[in-house]
């Protein structure tokens, strides 16, 4: 370790890298009691040192190795916290977009571990500065910034004393325009965390702006970005109310894209479960009589899926749906028929799941 120590001293990059990149099998492979204090003591300065000056490998080693270091002896590391949170905020600014990446994953990093009544406070310093770099360019970095916030927030309260929903879900709105998945991700999940701990602090305005903006995040590539959305659409929903939100998506049922329909249909199904079926179900069944092809399929189809996440509860449903089952199943259109077929199994399934049941109670 001590020659490792003095390699990544040196100054050919060659042996410098090579050094960081032996010391992370090393510290991967090893205990947390096989390095004395007194060493850990010195590569923490001399990788904070270097840090501070700029210092980055193309390979990640250097900041995977302070992490480590920082997590694995606390105790040693928690007397550098002000001057990592010191260099960070420097090198968040930096042109170089390597260096600023490899801030933003040490934060990200290091944050679980900045959760106890003594360094809870430095939380907040870190969401304060991610916040304010949610204008980075580089969409890895960004997507890195994103997590690090949603982090925060799940770690610790305090996080939410350096994030006001008033100045930073308006930041969210045009990183959903960004083609990167990760960053469309991240921003729809802090987003639908944010309108859960915080909704109340906009106006249901404001969401339903919002709502129309996520309807765009539908037509994404990316099927977990997607599957976000329609999580974060039965928050919203629960937030606001669900009558706005469904007049939104119903209307988004009328478009081609077959992909963007079956995404809007699971969020209608969402927004069913959380907001309670009994006070969503008589706007489907009104819609459903507007004789619309792809409206009338695509609330076919979150009743389907409606059916199938809430289990048992649809037997109270059922003889709510019977008129509108009956028109499907007598419908012209094959897909009408067929999914109409679907959920009258699902129901018959539950039910004799709860027969069989309960007479092997008797």
């Amino acid at each position: 370790m001590t020659k490792l120590l003095y390699m990544i001293k040196n100054e050919n990059e060659v042996f410098k890298f090579r050094a960081l990149e032996t010391l992370y099998e090393l510290l991967e492979k090893s205990s947390t009691n096989k390095i004395s204090f007194l060493l850990v003591e010195e590569f923490l300065e001399i990788f904070l040192k270097l840090f501070s000056s700029g210092f980055y490998d193309v390979k990640g080693f250097f900041i995977k190795n302070l992490i480590i270091l920082f997590v694995n002896y606390s105790s040693v590391s928690f007397k550098y916290i002000n001057q990592i949170i010191y260099v960070t905020k420097k090198n968040l600014r930096n042109k170089n977009t390597l260096i600023r990446r490899a801030s933003a994953q040490l934060v990200t990093g290091i944050l679980y571990k900045l959760n106890n009544y003594q360094t809870k406070h430095y939380i907040y310093q870190i969401t304060f500065i991610l916040n304010e770099n949610l204008n980075e360019e580089d969409p890895i970095t960004l997507g890195i910034v994103i997590f690090g916030i949603i982090k925060a927030l799940k770690i610790s309260e305090m996080a939410f004393l350096g994030t006001s929903g008033r100045i930073i879900i308006p930041k969210l709105i045009p990183i959903l325009r960004n083609k990167n998945a990760e960053v469309q991700k991240n921003a729809v999940i802090l987003l639908g965390y944010l309108a859960d701990k915080m909704g109340v602090f906009l106006s249901p305005k404001e969401w339903l702006r919002i709502s129309f903006s996520l309807l765009d995040i539908f037509r994404s590539d990316f099927k977990n970005v997607r599957r976000n959305a329609v999580n974060t659409f039965g928050i919203i929903a629960k937030v606001i109310g669900p009558q706005d939100i469904l007049f939104f998506l119903l209307n988004n049922l009328k478009v081609q894209e077959r992909q963007c329909r079956i995404s809007t249909a699971i969020a209608i199904a969402v927004i069913c479960e959380i907001c309670s079926p009994i006070i969503v179900l008589p706007f489907l069944i009104q819609e459903y009589i507007i004789l619309d092809s792809n409206i009338q399929n695509g609330i076919l189809k979150s009743l389907a899926f409606l059916f199938e996440f809430i289990g048992e509860q649809t037997k109270n449903l059922i003889l709510i749906l019977l008129p509108l089952l009956e028109s499907a199943i007598t419908n012209q259109d094959v897909v009408h028929r067929q999914i109409a077929c679907n959920i009258i199994q699902v129901n018959f399934l539950v039910i004799a799941c709860k027969y069989k049941r309960f007479k092997h109670e008797l």
